[in-house]
């Protein structure tokens, strides 16, 4: 079962001390700053911010940061350590639930994925996001998607 936590900067720590080599690859692909920059900013810019456990693991930081003031847009995140592959199956399970609290919160929500990242992609459809077609982007013009899920329909 996954177990949710506010974020302390132990759980920053362990999580930049562990990243998923994925996350690490995708945060390159698209911007120039440092992968604790962008937990950092992550978790500074959300609304919402939270620490998934599993059996004790940290296994990722995730969130909702505003995309507008005046709309209830946001933008999910999820930024993940090396023990989320080992607990992959529960989580997958357990996201579910995280989803579904999301929904709550805003109206529609939409990020990039980097088209190399396989495993991201089929977890984001399995909530339920929607894709558009590849587009370059980023600091290499490596290819992104945008993905998008609107909570009210």
């Amino acid at each position: 079962m996954i177990q949710i936590e506010e974020i302390t900067k132990t759980e920053i720590d362990e999580l930049c001390h562990n990243p998923r080599p994925a996350d690490i690859a995708e945060l390159k692909a698209s911007s120039n700053i440092s992968f604790r920059e962008a937990v950092e900013d992550s978790v500074e810019n959300s609304v919402h911010a939270y620490a998934a456990y599993i059996n004790g693991d940290l296994v990722c930081l995730f969130g909702l940061a505003p995309m507008s003031l005046l709309a209830n847009r946001d933008r999910p995140w999820m930024l993940g350590t090396n023990k989320l592959i080992k607990h992959s199956r529960e989580f997958t399970k357990g996201s579910v639930h995280i989803i579904s609290w999301m929904k709550e919160k805003s109206d529609f929500m939409e990020n990039y994925v980097h088209c190399d990242h396989r495993v991201a992609i089929r977890w984001l459809r399995f909530l339920g996001f929607h894709f558009d077609a590849p587009i370059p982007c980023g600091v290499n013009g490596e290819k992104f998607m945008r993905f998008y899920l609107c909570a009210t329909s």
